[in-house]
Parts: C-alpha cells; structure tokens; sequence
C-alpha cells in the first residue's frame, strides 16, 4: 500500500499539542542555566563592549542575576559600561580605576574574599585564570570601551 496518494489528516489538538511542544524544546535548547561556554579572553586589546561585557553578563549579570540592569545589586548594573566606571564602593573605594588593574576594586573581588567582603561571583564558580587576567589588563590598559 502506498501513501503517496492518501490524505492523511492529523486531529487539530494533536497538530497544535506537537507544534507547542516544538517550541518549547527549541527555547529550552538555549536554557541560560544549561552548561555555560568558557569565555577565554585575548591577552591584550581587550575593550568592555566586545570582551568585558559578555564575560561580565553571563558570569556576573544573567547567570547569577545580581549585577544586572534588573534590581542589580548595591546599585550596581555590570552591563553597564558608565556605571562599571564610575561606581565607587562604600562611597569612597574607585571600582575600576584604569591604568592601575592590581589596584582596582573589581579585579580584587573576583580574585579573593576581601575584608568586608566575599569573593565574587558570590556562590559561584570563581571566574578562569583567564578571565581575572583579562580584566586585569583591560584595566591597566585603560579600560576603554569600544575598539
């Protein structure tokens, strides 16, 4: 028998429960919290838009959801290259100071707890040997933002 010459029909709610399903396995294939991709930093030339900002969403922004534009913690939206620069800790303690990466504030938190507080990504992972270096440089470089 062939069905090259029959009309098979598939039952409407049938039809509409497997195209639903569909969906739903395609927006769960890209599930922020499924296995992250290491993001491995380049030695120099590093600028926020292209290596910080990605490193910084998905290790401190959309993962861990404490530094994001939404309800970011202590006020402070990493995604955002203004604040990233201009956010002072406890009033008085420069976040990112460029030119002087050992010195700033963030590199120093993503390396090890400090007196007042704990290394961050708090109750994460701690960021690669790569990526603590990039910042680093990044900021010794003069943490610019475009290319």
């Amino acid at each position: 028998m062939s069905f090259a010459n029959k009309n098979v029909r598939i039952p409407l709610p049938f039809f509409s429960l497997a195209l639903v399903i569909s969906f739903i396995l395609v927006a769960c294939s890209n599930d922020p919290a499924g296995p992250e991709k290491e993001i491995t930093l380049p030695e120099s030339n590093l600028n926020y838009v292209e290596h910080i900002q990605p490193l910084l969403i998905v290790k401190c922004g959309s993962r861990s959801g404490c530094h994001s534009s939404f309800e970011p913690a202590r006020g402070l939206d990493l995604t955002n290259y203004q604040i990233l620069i201009n956010h002072e800790v406890d009033g008085n303690v420069r976040l990112v100071i460029p030119g002087q990466g050992i010195s700033s504030f963030l590199y120093n938190i993503l390396r090890e707890p400090l007196l007042t507080t704990t290394r961050m990504p708090k109750d994460e992972p701690a960021l690669s040997a790569n990526n603590q270096e990039g910042i680093r440089i990044w900021i010794d470089e003069g943490a610019q933002q475009f290319p």
